[in-house]
């Protein structure tokens, strides 16, 4: 890994409601570096979400951050005030949500959204934030980028709303990028064009990206480095190369058997390898390993103990049992 950008270690993340107080991230740690890409993946409910809304604070109600360090560029973040945490979000950290037409503000157009942000973190002037603003929607490739700013987020295809909620997120030049499933809503083809776009304006500004998917085939294409979440901890994390090619831990190698492949004209069509039964849901987490249930190969001590991450060397750690029955 390339010298620390964000530093997590053992982060849990608490709800709150009527019915007491729920664990949904528990021992989250991971690190990224300058410039890097870090892919999360895994089943909706896992915690990947709630990990992107963590790292920026940005926590919604009844969900509040109960224990763990974060450090960003090696400054701590939980000890910083509300006005510095003001001053970090957008200028420093900066999130693509997966839903554009629900984070746009509906009645602002496309140039004042773009603008704001500059105008509030690098206090341009309005005439300034709008020249930027333009430029941006050149980089982000929006057709007729003057036309645009005019336009409203309605009047814009999901593919184009995501390119402008792009632009908005770079509007300040941030050091680390936070894109949570910012595929889902588009089709293939837009899809691949998006991230190819993420890749080309990663290149050109230099920030950190972590994407949060449930597509592991996204992640091959884009991410240097991956983390697969279940239950809302990480159980295996890795180079993306090492965790696609040589998965230990059985969620992992689920995941990767059950993704659809192309097959030749002709030959047999194989039925897509599922994983049996349901992910835990919050405040209702089996004993022990948290996938022994769903597991083909649990043995004694996973109903009954939780699995340490086993470090492999270099960025490999896996929670499994079976690490330490194989020595490894």
């Amino acid at each position: 890994m390339t010298a620390p950008l964000l530093e997590i270690e053992d982060l849990a993340v608490d709800a709150t409601g009527s019915a007491g107080t729920v664990r949904i991230l528990d021992g989250v740690s991971i690190g990224l570096g300058e410039g890097e890409t870090l892919g999360v993946v895994g089943e909706s409910g896992s915690g990947k979400s709630t990990l992107a809304a963590a790292i920026p604070r940005l926590l919604g109600p009844g969900l509040a951050i109960s224990a763990g360090r974060m450090r960003l560029a090696g400054e701590d973040v939980m000890a910083m005030t509300p006005a510095r945490l003001r001053r970090m979000r957008g200028a420093e950290v900066a999130t693509i949500l997966q839903d554009p037409l629900h984070s746009l503000t509906p009645w602002l157009r496309i140039g004042t959204q773009v603008a704001e942000p500059a105008v509030v973190h690098d206090r341009l002037s309005w005439k300034a934030a709008q020249a930027r603003a333009l430029d941006l929607l050149r980089g982000v490739w929006i057709p007729e980028p003057e036309r645009r700013l005019r336009s409203y987020p309605h009047e814009m295809s999901g593919g184009m709303r995501q390119r402008v909620a792009g632009a908005v997120a770079l509007s300040c030049a941030p050091r680390l990028l936070i894109a949570d499933e910012p595929t889902t809503a588009l089709d293939p083809t837009i899809q691949l064009q998006y991230l190819d776009l993420l890749k080309s304006l990663q290149r050109e500004h230099g920030f950190a990206l972590i994407l949060i998917t449930h597509d592991l085939g996204v992640v091959a294409r884009t991410c240097q480095r991956v983390g697969v979440m279940y239950g809302g901890r990480f159980v295996e994390t890795g180079t993306t190369a090492e965790v696609m090619e040589r998965p230990r831990h059985p969620y992992t190698r689920g995941l990767i058997a059950s993704m659809p492949r192309l097959r030749s004209a002709g030959s047999r069509s194989d039925r897509l390898a599922i994983i049996p039964g349901q992910p835990p849901v919050p405040g209702q987490m089996p004993p022990g390993c948290r996938f022994h249930p769903r597991c083909a190969q649990r043995f004694e001590p996973c109903d009954r103990d939780s699995p340490p991450a086993f470090d492999l060397g270099g960025d490999r750690r896996v929670a499994c049992w079976l690490e330490r029955e194989s020595g490894t």
